[in-house]
């Protein structure tokens, strides 16, 4: 609640509203992210780990609400942390090819252990130490697909996290191109590791949406991809896309 100050044209706080400094932290709790932007609602103390394993952790927090007094815990699974030269630990690649006058979307199906199902995915993977962003979605793009990006478009800054009620996994996303009909790209070969089952799948700019409603019933869908490619279709149509409002162009 904000209530207009005497004497000008401006507001400020309520008085009887006290917020933490952006840099407010007390004895065990841990900083807001960004709270230079918005004043974090809760006190959260230093994790305490439940499990640690090689790609695993999970933590419980204890946390308490500014406003209201109540507290409470949260459990939490994390990756363990990572030296890079980026912001965040992975990076999902939103791949356009072209090929013989068409234009695909390269996305993958990958056998996922946690789900114990096949998936389909944009490719993405961790960024190595001393691997910049960019650098990072070439090397798994080329692992995961064999194909070789022709030019980067661009990316996303700060972090997006994956499941921010479950975990503070995060990525960035980077655009780039692939020229189907260069030599490098004329036999693919993918750089597998022993714990991972894909398999590429090219498919039409104009037909993403429709595609993953005619397998969403064999495959799990990644939610990124379903969102992007819902996204995708409302940019088109500029209506919410149904079963027979696919768009008409890339």
């Amino acid at each position: 609640m904000r209530a207009q100050e005497q004497g000008s044209g401006g507001c400020s706080e309520d008085l009887n509203i006290q917020r933490p400094h952006a840099n407010h932290k007390k004895m065990g709790e841990q900083p807001c992210a960004n709270a230079e932007v918005d004043p974090c609602p809760f006190e959260i103390t230093e994790p305490t780990v439940l499990h640690k394993g090689e790609w695993l952790i999970t933590r419980r927090v204890n946390w308490k609400q500014l406003k209201s007094g109540k507290t409470g815990t949260w459990e939490i699974a994390a990756r363990p942390l990572r030296a890079t030269k980026a912001e965040v630990q992975g990076v999902d690649i939103i791949a356009t090819l072209s090929r013989g006058g068409k234009k695909y979307f390269v996305l993958v199906k990958q056998f996922r252990i946690p789900v114990n199902a096949w998936c389909l995915e944009f490719p993405a993977g961790l960024i190595d130490p001393n691997e910049t962003v960019e650098e990072s979605a070439i090397r798994e793009l080329n692992e995961e697909t064999g194909f070789v990006a022709s030019r980067v478009l661009g990316r996303t800054r700060g972090s997006q996290p994956l499941d921010p009620g479950l975990t503070d996994d995060s990525v960035q996303f980077v655009m780039v191109e692939i020229d189907g009909d260069a030599p490098e790209n004329a036999n693919p070969k993918q750089k597998l590791d022993e714990a991972e089952s894909i398999d590429v799948i090219l498919v039409e700019c104009d037909k993403l949406l429709s595609y993953l409603r005619e397998h969403e019933s064999k495959y799990q869908i990644e939610a990124m991809l379903y969102t992007f490619a819902i996204g995708h279709a409302m940019s088109q149509s500029a209506v919410f896309p149904t079963l027979n409002g696919v768009p008409k162009s890339c």
